[in-house]
């Protein structure tokens, strides 16, 4: 009798114990969700349209939050950004009554079709670190058959930047950003900016550049190679340099040398007859310049197109230098 009842205690136990892990293991509502709209959908490479004639319409925004590097030299500039990319998805449409009223999901951007957006200027094409974070944000509209698609993804762009340094250490930078699709013409894909600038509303200021402005326009591009023109969109940063380092390190230090060495040109010669301090002084002051001017060279970049006011600066003080010795020399002899 006692056998009989620890019998039917372990197997209520074990009955128990089993549909317990039967529970844990039955998919949730979301996970039936996800699982319909992946077989519903299809492959990812299929554009969202029902009508093979009608692009998709691709509503494109970038959040600047930070000018990370502006480099002179090898004319490039990184920033840090947040971009937003929204378009409409005819394939994945859900009833809600059905799946416990949900009406939104997210998705990971490799279940669904996306636009291949693309940084035309861009110096680094790898994007693997970006991409794992990619989680799209899909918003049923049952009554007209399709879904809302919000794509939002952090990136580090490293774009090339035509610098114009004549005013160098005053200067002012343009910098413009062309997205747009790497395969697919404006019969495929279709580019519009949700705003006519860059949003600056988390951005942080950089220690050496002043963000003036933005600004974003679509621009069509006709390619030889394709019939059909391609959509971009062209994002420029209006930047402005923070002169106070410059000033501080190597104008104003210019400067005093300078006058130095003319004051002390000037200045009368020692009874004793001695005056070869003069030669000295302007030795001395011709080598200071020179590892300063050393210091704007790294600044800037190997061209021919123009040479920087500073640099001119430069040149007409160790011409002054060099005269005043020169004339030292000649007197003493």
């Amino acid at each position: 009798m006692k056998f009989l009842i620890f019998a039917c205690i372990c197997g209520t136990v074990c009955t128990t114990a089993i549909a317990d892990l039967e529970d844990d293991h039955d998919p949730t509502t979301s996970q039936k969700l996800i699982a319909a709209l992946m077989r519903k959908r299809g492959p990812d490479i299929v554009r969202p349209k029902r009508n093979a004639g009608e692009p998709v319409n691709v509503r494109f925004k970038m959040e600047l939050y930070q000018v990370i590097e502006l480099n002179e030299r090898q004319q490039y500039v990184s920033v840090s950004a947040w971009v937003i990319e929204r378009w409409y998805d005819e394939f994945l449409f859900w009833d809600p009554a059905k799946y416990d009223n949900i009406t939104e999901v997210k998705m990971h951007h490799s279940h669904i079709w996306i636009p291949d957006t693309t940084l035309y200027n861009t110096l680094v094409m790898k994007d693997d670190d970006q991409r794992r974070l990619l989680y799209a944000k899909v918003s049923t509209e049952y009554e007209k058959r399709r879904s809302y698609v919000e794509f939002l993804y952090p990136a580090i762009y490293k774009f090339h930047c035509r610098l114009y340094l004549q005013f160098f250490p005053f200067d002012s930078q343009e910098c413009h950003m062309l997205f747009g699709s790497w395969t697919s013409d404006n019969h495929d894909i279709d580019y519009h900016s949700l705003e006519n600038s860059v949003g600056t509303t988390n951005f942080l200021p950089s220690e050496g550049w002043s963000l003036m402005g933005t600004a974003g326009i679509r621009t069509e591009v006709h390619y030889v190679c394709c019939p059909n023109n391609y959509t971009l969109m062209d994002f420029t940063l209006f930047l402005r340099r923070r002169p106070l380092f410059y000033l501080v390190n190597l104008v104003i230090p210019t400067f005093i040398i300078t006058l130095i060495a003319i004051t002390g040109f000037f200045t009368t010669s020692s009874t004793t007859g001695v005056r070869e301090e003069k030669i000295s002084l302007c030795i001395t002051t011709l080598l200071s310049m020179s590892i300063l001017m050393l210091m704007v060279s790294d600044q800037m970049p190997s061209t021919s197109t123009f040479i920087p006011l500073i640099s001119w600066f430069y040149m007409c003080a160790i011409i002054i230098i060099s005269v005043g010795a020169l004339a030292a020399s000649f007197v003493i002899r």
